[in-house]
């Protein structure tokens, strides 16, 4: 966003839940630490506040719970889901999580490897049906830790110049088959300069949405079936979260919330 908040205006992205973004789930939430009085819903100034912070930064719509102690004291929709049907935001909105996911994600690696199915330590390559070796060294094996820490030297930099997306719909392409694809000596998207950073496994965060979609492919082969099955018996279903979705085809219509993104006018 530019330092002119008022110099943009939301534009249509239609993520499609690809490896950008895997789960669609619930609205945002303000919670976590006091509200002040000022702040408080009952005196109109949350109100205000969302409103005013929606205009200045060209914000379609968005959904807030506030709760405290366990109990749910505020919750409310703002503006849009969908600006050219005039469809509003409510709390049942269905919003696009993107990166949230690599928490869910995490929390089922450590599922496993609670249940001693794999170590930390581990490497990738002992649970995976193909091999995964920075070319630059061949000896150093990645390990489940460094790929959930962002230490892997697995690059993003042929995933960010590659829209992997489908605007509006599910990507038809399967998680195993695009980190074969990324990772792969002469797999589609592989290069042996831009794949892997020239940085040892373990000696440098850098931040890999594509290490994350390896850990989902490790997570499905280690618990036998798709990590998003297992997920969702292991963690939703035992949360009672109901209201959470991998894909844009489970998520009903009147509860899909258009990404949009900002656009600099100038």
């Amino acid at each position: 966003m530019n330092e002119n908040e008022n110099s943009e205006t939301p534009t249509t992205r239609a993520d499609s839940l690809s490896r950008r973004s895997l789960l669609a789930g619930a609205a945002f939430a303000f919670g976590g630490t006091p509200i002040s009085t000022a702040m408080s819903p009952a005196s109109g100034d949350l109100d205000s506040f969302l409103k005013d912070a929606m205009r200045r930064a060209s914000i379609p719509g968005l959904a807030v719970g506030v709760a405290r102690h366990g109990k749910i004291l505020f919750s409310r929709g703002y503006g849009y889901a969908n600006l050219a049907r005039g469809q509003r935001i409510t709390t049942d909105s269905m919003f696009h999580v993107a990166s949230v996911t690599k928490t869910v994600t995490a929390t089922g690696i450590m599922m496993l490897v609670e249940a001693n199915r794999i170590a930390l330590d581990d490497p990738v390559n002992a649970h995976l049906d193909f091999k995964v070796v920075n070319p630059v060294h061949p000896d150093m094996p990645i390990t489940l830790r460094h790929l959930l820490t962002h230490t892997s030297s697995i690059s993003d930099e042929t995933y960010y110049a590659t829209d992997f997306r489908k605007p509006g719909r599910d990507s038809p392409l399967a998680l195993g088959a695009f980190v074969k694809n990324y990772l792969v000596p002469g797999g589609a998207f592989y290069s042996s300069a831009a794949s892997f950073s020239t940085a040892a496994p373990g000696a440098v965060y850098d931040y890999s949405n594509v290490a994350y979609g390896l850990l989902g492919y490790v997570g499905g082969h280690v618990a036998g079936e798709d990590f998003r099955t297992f997920i969702r018996r292991s963690v939703f279903d035992r949360l009672d979260m109901r209201h959470v979705s991998w894909t844009l085809t489970d998520v009903p219509a009147p509860l899909r919330v258009t990404p949009y993104e900002s656009k600099d006018r100038n």
